[in-house]
């Protein structure tokens, strides 16, 4: 039931579909995807998510999307987690299993994507989850469970979330952050010094600004995102990839993360 597999975005099938955001969102949201498990499913589809600083919306839309989440590790805890959620950023990796019949909708923020359009701090906020109307109003949660279409549930939130970035203002703090997620994420700079310099302000206040949004610092961020693009490769290549371009000594090295961050041997993953 439990052992599930990394789905990365361009690995949707035919019961999880990823969608792009406008180019107006692209700085703030990563993709939306919809969840549906056919109810003639006769166990649960379990995905593992990786240790991750984005910030997930997620809005049943069925009565019996039953959700549980529970560590990846031998023992671990299980979660009812059958409501709309805001699911937080991951320190360790974990396991969600979607009964048959459920159906989710889902918006994936940018690290630092959800704070910055809401003004909100999300900084003690890592590894779990609240009730999504404590953040969103109830007015959207309603208009989405009663769209009729993918495309329609998109362009409802899609100018809920331009209308509330224009509400509030973003900050330089936060804008600092994204910009340093950025460069993190395209592998320009590997360094954190390198990175605090090109954005013009000192490591120990670039650090600083990682702690006061995302509650983690930014070589916890780049080795995340490291990991998550090398086992990307790692599904294309295998061992034979040169690993060294993302900051690894040799494919051991790689392993190694593999474990820390799913607890399991790349090929498990």
């Amino acid at each position: 039931m439990y052992r599930g597999k990394v789905v990365f975005e361009d690995e949707g099938n035919e019961w999880i579909k990823f969608f792009q955001p406008s180019d107006k969102l692209k700085r703030f949201v990563e993709n939306y995807f919809e969840i549906k498990v056919s109810n003639k499913l006769n166990k649960p589809l379990s995905i593992i998510a990786l240790p991750n600083l984005n910030t997930t919306a997620c809005i049943l839309l069925s009565n019996n999307s039953l959700v549980y989440k529970s560590s990846i590790e031998a023992s671990y805890d299980e979660y009812n987690m059958s409501e709309d959620k805001i699911c937080w950023s991951l320190t360790h990796p974990l396991i969600a299993s979607y009964m048959p019949g459920a159906y989710e909708f889902s918006i994936k923020f940018k690290p630092g994507g959800f704070s910055q359009i809401f003004s909100t701090d999300i900084s003690n906020d890592l590894d779990s989850y609240s009730p999504l109307n404590k953040y969103i109003s109830e007015d959207f949660i309603y208009n989405i469970k009663s769209s009729k279409s993918i495309e329609e549930r998109i362009e409802i939130t899609e100018m809920f979330l331009l209308n509330s970035l224009n509400i509030n203002q973003t900050n330089y703090k936060d804008d600092t952050v994204i910009k340093a997620i950025d460069l993190i994420s395209s592998f320009q700079i590997n360094d954190v010094y390198e990175i605090a310099k090109h954005l013009a302000v000192s490591q120990p206040t670039l650090n600083r600004y990682f702690k006061d949004t995302l509650g983690v610092s930014p070589k916890q961020c780049l080795k995340m995102l490291r990991f998550k693009v090398a086992l990307k490769k790692y599904r294309s290549f295998g061992s034979t990839y040169l690993y060294e371009e993302f900051g690894y000594t040799d494919f051991s090295h790689f392993v190694k993360d593999a474990k820390r961050y799913g607890n399991r041997a790349p090929s498990l993953l």
